[in-house]
């Protein structure tokens, strides 16, 4: 029952994105999700009757059986199977077969195809599932369906108890009673659905996304509903809406939190531009950044480092100045982005009366404390220091030159025969 209604889920919130499918293919199990989207089920019945299947089928008597995954396609399959008491369960692929049936017959065929160069392994299951010997669950499953009310399906689906699209004769109680024992025919019906441009898997794990895209042209995209990751059904999403799907995505915040936005809107400021430009006589020509804070007279009061960045950060983190800690980290902490921090940076520098800095988005990664430490450095460092950049000369550049170093001649026979890896020698050498 849990796939069943993790997949029911996956589909309501998809329907609420405005993402509808063309056609459904069911997987085992998956077969009354299918029969559910199409209508032919309402999800009450699809869950009563998954978990009405489940405790039939755990109840089975009789020998132990078993399940094993096979490399190899249907008539390999047969021929590795044709002297066990052992049956196909599931076609999923040209190369992928799932087999069924009494669990030391399995095993003797796993063996045996791995002795032929098959990759084989069993399957994690409590009973071998579409195979005979769960057959005494079929009749009692059949009497139960009686006592729900199926409707004709008013969507498409393919069915894969035949391969085929379900038609408005169908009797579906009969076709699920037909499916506790006959196989599932998966890539036959891939092949028999009308031309997609994208699949989605919605249910649990990602499976049958790989076992789809052995037979289909088109992508298949997993939504692993009913875990943690949030991230498969996002991409299933947007590839819906690369595809050409109208999707609402107002329905992805609903029922979260969201604070309004207050004040006025305005654009972020490129620090790359607060740089001095060169006049044309080569002389630096000043440009005022544009001001985060000033008093009435448009003049920034005389205040120290740590008192103008912390006014900063709390107006642009809108924050109660009292509620900052110097040791709070711009980025990973108050959550500012590196050009945010560039700005209040230049900002601070300029109310602090200190040249324009030559690279703001270095203080990025600081916190308060050491921003406002960074510009104490700036403030007391001699003119001609040279921690402190001109402007327009990147903090990474350092004072380098080339020098001319002489040498003695190297007396060698063959001296003038060059060799690789020789040493070049002589006056005029170039040294680095």
């Amino acid at each position: 029952p849990a796939i069943v209604r993790e997949s029911l889920e996956a589909l309501r919130e998809l329907r609420e994105l405005g993402i509808e499918a063309c056609v459904a293919i069911g997987h085992s199990l998956g077969e009354l999700v299918a029969l559910c989207w199409a209508g032919a089920l309402d999800e009450a019945a699809a869950m009563r009757i998954a978990e009405m299947r489940g405790r039939l089928m755990a109840s089975v008597d009789g020998p132990l059986g078993a399940m094993a995954a096979i490399a190899a396609g249907e008539q390999e399959t047969r021929v590795l199977i044709q002297s066990e008491p052992v049956v196909i369960a599931c076609l999923n692929s040209a190369r992928r077969t799932v087999i069924s049936g009494e669990a030391q017959a399995v095993q003797r065929v796993v063996t045996q195809a791995q002795a032929r160069g098959f990759h084989a392994a069993l399957l994690p299951v409590s009973h071998a599932f579409h195979s005979p010997l769960v057959a005494p669950a079929a009749e009692p499953l059949a009497a139960r369906l009686a006592e729900e009310v199926f409707a004709i399906p008013r969507r498409r689906v393919i069915s894969t108890v035949t391969g085929e699209a379900l038609r408005k004769e169908t009797d579906l109680r009969e076709l699920l009673r037909l499916q506790v024992t006959a196989p599932v025919l998966f890539q036959r019906a891939l092949r028999a659905a009308p031309e997609v441009d994208l699949w989605i898997e919605v249910g649990p794990g990602r499976a049958l996304s790989q076992l789809a895209a052995e037979t289909v042209a088109a992508k298949v995209f997993p939504v692993e509903s009913g875990t943690h990751l949030r991230r498969p059904f996002l991409e299933a999403v947007g590839a819906a809406f690369e595809m050409g799907a109208l999707v609402r995505s107002e329905a992805l915040f609903a029922g979260r939190f969201f604070r309004s936005f207050r004040g006025h809107r305005k654009f972020f400021v490129n620090p790359c531009e607060l740089a001095p430009p060169l006049a044309e006589g080569g002389e630096t020509v000043g440009i005022a950044p544009p001001r985060l804070h000033t008093d009435e007279r448009g003049t920034p009061p005389a205040r120290s480092a740590i008192e103008v960045v912390r006014a900063l950060v709390a107006e642009r983190a809108e924050l109660p100045l009292a509620s900052l800690q110097n040791n709070a980290r711009l980025l990973a902490d108050l959550h500012l982005n590196s050009i945010a921090v560039a700005q209040i940076a230049a900002e601070a520098a300029r109310q602090l009366k200190l040249p324009p800095l030559a690279a703001p988005l270095e203080y990025a990664g600081l916190s308060i404390g050491e921003l406002a430490g960074a510009l104490m450095e700036m403030s007391t460092a001699a003119p001609g220091d040279d921690s402190v950049h001109p402007p327009g000369v990147a903090a990474w550049v350092r004072n380098f030159q080339t020098r001319l170093v002489p040498r003695a001649l190297v007396s060698s026979p063959a001296q003038n025969a060059p060799r690789l890896g020789a040493q070049p020698a002589g006056p005029g050498e170039w040294q680095f």
